[in-house]
């Protein structure tokens, strides 16, 4: 959104993939991120201008403490609505919200009612996987925008500009392979950096796990415990999944895995996976008992170490106990899970 200056202002909001955040989450940070490019008591003089903005701030933590039940939808949508109609009246507003294929079905039906009961300047622009016109096919009437693969010369210059210094046969041969999807390409690059590639895998999936087979032991049971907490982690949280005689190790381990591109750094502890991609074959690698305790672990780590219980972490708690029963089950393990105390 750099390239909008000073013309719109512009809220980025992703929508958190199921465990790793209640379904309003967006909501919370996109008020949040109101609040960081005018400030708090700016955002409360904006909304003051409203008779009725006063309200909106305590609507929208009220509603979103209930997890936005039913009984509180009435009061969040109008609230959203509100802080949008707000943020736009000086100035276009352009809300983003990504990976919108995981939203549960109350975000989508606030994203429905902000583009039917919107009138001011304001661009709600979505980004999902073709899939979720299937849940919402009233959408493929409005204005939906089907991304194209990548024509040879785009990836050509993608390969270049990622490679630096790279040989001509080097990068037909990932064009040809990659057939226009981008993160394939990335991915055949890395692959070529990590050593000498043979038959490469005609899907992006066995691609990425070829590179998973090719890490070190180390290196791995990171990736996979990283997996289980969500495409966003911290290095604690990791930490707190490994084996004590693993977490000597895991700076290290995260500076090459960011080095291979399997990870990206967003601040001085937390990761970001380079794509959810690479977090799914992560995860997938992983036998179904170990995902298991992996799960039950994360839950005991987060009660443990959450400074608050609020209903935000009482659904992630859920989410993963839940997890770790079914893949007990699914592995014929069989048994409780017994739920963290505090």
């Amino acid at each position: 959104m750099t390239s909008v200056g000073a013309d719109a202002n512009a809220i980025t909001q992703r929508c958190p993939a199921p465990g790793e955040g209640v379904a309003v989450l967006p909501v919370r940070d996109a008020l949040i991120e109101a609040a960081g490019f005018l400030g708090w008591r700016g955002l409360h003089r904006l909304l003051a201008d409203d008779h009725d903005g006063e309200h909106v701030a305590p609507e929208i933590a009220t509603a979103i403490g209930l997890r936005a039940e039913p009984e509180s939808v009435a009061v969040l949508f109008p609230a959203v609505r509100r802080l949008f109609t707000a943020l736009a009246s000086h100035r276009p507003l352009i809300v983003v919200l990504e990976d919108l294929h995981w939203a549960e079905p109350t975000f989508l039906d606030l994203v429905d009612y902000l583009a039917r009961e919107t009138t001011e300047p304001i661009l709600l622009l979505c980004l999902a996987r073709p899939d979720l016109v299937e849940r919402r096919p009233n959408w493929d009437s409005t204005d939906v925008v089907e991304l194209e693969r990548l024509s040879t010369a785009d990836v050509e210059r993608l390969v270049v500009h990622r490679a630096g210094s790279i040989e001509p046969d080097a990068v037909r041969r990932i064009v040809e392979i990659s057939e226009g999807n981008p993160l394939f390409a990335e991915q055949v690059l890395v692959a070529l950096d990590d050593g000498p590639v043979g038959a490469v895998p005609a899907s992006l999936g066995g691609l990425l796990t070829m590179r998973l087979d090719r890490l070190g032991p180390g290196e791995r049971d990171l990736l996979r415990c990283a997996s289980i907490v969500g495409l966003e982690f911290e290095s604690d949280a990791v930490s707190g999944l490994l084996p004590p005689d693993a977490r000597p190790f895991v700076e290290r381990h995260l500076k090459s895995m960011e080095q291979r591109r399997f990870i990206q750094r967003t601040g001085p502890i937390s990761f970001r996976f380079g794509h959810a991609l690479i977090r799914i074959a992560a995860y997938q690698s992983i036998a179904r008992e170990d995902r298991a305790a992996l799960h039950e672990r994360f839950a005991e780590w987060l009660a443990r170490t959450a400074p608050d219980s609020t209903p935000d972490l009482h659904e992630v708690l859920g989410y993963h106990l839940d997890q770790a029963m079914d893949h007990r089950r699914a592995s014929g393990i069989g048994g409780a899970v017994d739920a963290p105390g505090r």
